[in-house]
């Protein structure tokens, strides 16, 4: 997860993507991670401190729907980030959202 927060840092669109699950989800927009990566993060200044603001605070392991383990922000509530275990490796799997709110700006 550490070349992920690197490749935040640089606006590494092609990293972020290559880092992403193919599940993404960003709550309830529906996008594409490049989608929300182009309307959310690499253009918009406050978005994009509110980002790694999560990405710098502590990840903690938790149980998803499935089971499965995740790694979230905060305490794995509505607005917070998340990584996924797949394929031997962790990637960015999205935001955490049931669709009734979301906390980023």
């Amino acid at each position: 997860m550490k070349n992920f927060k690197s490749a935040v840092n640089l606006k590494d669109e092609e990293k972020i993507v290559e880092m992403t699950s193919p599940n993404f989800g960003n709550g309830v927009g529906g996008e594409t991670i490049r989608e929300w990566l182009n309307n959310i993060i690499l253009h918009d200044s406050k978005g994009l401190a509110y980002f790694k603001q999560m990405l710098n605070g502590s990840l903690k392991s938790y149980k998803n729907g499935d089971g499965n383990i995740i790694r979230a922000s905060g305490n794995n509530a509505n607005g917070e980030i998340y990584f996924v275990y797949e394929n031997e490796d962790w990637y960015f799997g999205g935001i955490k959202d049931d669709g009734r709110s979301n906390n980023a700006p």
